[in-house]
């Protein structure tokens, strides 16, 4: 029986887009992070740190992609009159700001967090479903925070555990030994 113990552990995930808009695919990253902080029931809570980033989960199809994008280039195109873009009109403005009403507007038909469930040490996904960044003002760095919390397994046990299926024979006598010896230590 594996020995879980409840935890919150918290981080954050950072990459850099290369396209204007653009959706990142960060499934296997949040997949990775899952496995090697050893959470095997729980949830990954994600939340973007930008304005003009967000999050969604749908279909990794290049056709349904482009579809997006052009949904939010017609919802908010880039060339139309946002107030946000006035900069005589605006206070508290930065010296690098950039021209980018129509990204902040398409960041609202997209959500800017997500949580996702983690069962048996893996994200509770539809056959179809992937996690994306959606980038609506790049190319930039970004980041997410991101969160977990659960029962995660001891990483000592995990650890064991992966190192005996990936290589069993260096683990396994001495581990067969302990058992014989009822768990006391032998020497060889």
């Amino acid at each position: 029986m594996r020995s879980l113990r409840a935890d919150v552990i918290s981080g954050r995930l950072r990459f850099d887009s290369s396209h204007p808009t653009e959706f990142i695919d960060l499934t296997d990253r949040l997949r990775e992070h899952v496995r090697r902080a050893g959470l095997v029931t729980g949830r990954i809570h994600l939340q973007s740190l930008h304005t003009t980033l967000g999050l969604a989960i749908n279909e990794n199809e290049p056709l349904l992609l482009r579809d997006f994008q052009s949904m939010l280039e017609r919802i908010a195109p880039q060339d139309a009159t946002y107030l946000h873009d006035d900069f005589s009109r605006r206070v508290e403005i930065a010296l690098d700001e950039p021209v980018n009403g129509h990204a902040h507007c398409r960041q609202l038909l997209v959500s800017g967090f997500a949580t996702l469930l983690v069962e048996e040490g893996d994200l509770v996904l539809g056959r179809w479903q992937s996690v994306f960044a959606v980038e609506l003002d790049g190319p930039r760095h970004r980041q997410l925070a991101l969160q977990l919390d659960g029962d995660f397994a001891d990483l000592v046990e995990l650890e064991l555990s992966r190192q005996l299926r990936a290589d069993p024979e260096p683990i396994a006598t001495p581990m067969r030994r302990l058992v014989e010896a009822g768990g006391k230590r032998m020497r060889p």
